[in-house]
């Protein structure tokens, strides 16, 4: 009956210390802005971006490709009429052997368009540094105010 009782105290102790952990981390989301899964819930409940969480009522379309960076007055008008179409992103390969780079384009297509959310098809871990890519993902969310949109693969 001792040990029983031992094992029971035990239990709730740990049980205690997960609900005030659980606590400390919903308000640590709440402080930074955070939102939750609305399906999950407790301490270890994904968070969901707002963009993520808005669009999952709805259908969104992006593109991708469109003129080479070659020619940058034509990507331009590209990505405006692309905004202007209403699609919700636009999306470049990369790839150090196809075309020019694809962070450097969206970053240009960044400068020219104000709503378009703007990523790479899927970005190679193999291929830049993680921390050179870290780097270009933060450079381009800040030209585009926040619109940036990664995509890992290997």
């Amino acid at each position: 009956m001792a040990s029983m009782c031992g094992r029971t105290r035990s239990r709730t102790v740990t049980q205690s210390k997960r609900a005030a952990a659980g606590v400390a981390d919903d308000q640590r989301r709440r402080r930074l802005g955070a939102t939750t899964n609305a399906t999950a819930t407790g301490p270890n409940s994904p968070v969901v971006h707002p963009w993520v969480k808005n669009g999952q009522q709805q259908v969104r379309f992006g593109i991708g490709g469109g003129p080479f960076a070659s020619d940058w007055s034509a990507l331009r008008e590209f990505v405006h009429m692309v905004e202007d179409l209403g699609f919700d992103s636009y999306w470049r390969p990369d790839h150090p052997a196809f075309g020019p780079d694809g962070w450097m384009t969206l970053a240009a297509a960044a400068a020219s368009t104000h709503r378009l959310r703007l990523g790479t098809t899927v970005s190679c871990v193999f291929y830049r540094h993680p921390l050179l890519l870290a780097r270009l993902v933060a450079d381009l969310d800040r030209i585009s105010e926040g619109r940036a949109v990664l995509g890992l693969g290997a």
